[in-house]
């Protein structure tokens, strides 16, 4: 028996965000996963008129998120496309994403 440690990246170079688009009715989990993730990093989703509707703060451990598509008032987001900014101690990497309901 014998213990492995996951290395977690050192920047978000390589980022994957999924499913993209998100449908819910088609998704087993139903939620976004964020991997390749650095130790600490803060994920910011944005509507596309630039106000934020959710962070997610994620703190050591692996190397992924996954984010059940609510605000940060626990509501549904609702069809749209929506920005993403994940910062790291030294990185930033933006990107975006489809709700389709």
């Amino acid at each position: 028996f014998r213990v492995a440690r996951l290395k977690l990246p050192e920047n978000l170079d390589k980022v994957v965000v999924f499913p993209n688009p998100f449908i819910p009715s088609k998704s087993i989990s139903g939620k976004i996963t964020f991997k390749n993730l650095t130790e600490n990093a803060t994920i910011q989703i944005f509507s596309i008129d630039g106000k934020r509707v959710k962070t997610i703060e994620k703190i050591g451990g692996g190397d992924e998120v996954k984010w059940d598509v609510h605000n940060d008032k626990d509501e549904e987001l609702a069809s749209g496309t929506y920005i993403f900014v994940i910062k790291s101690e030294t990185d930033t990497f933006t990107g975006k994403m489809t709700i389709l309901r």
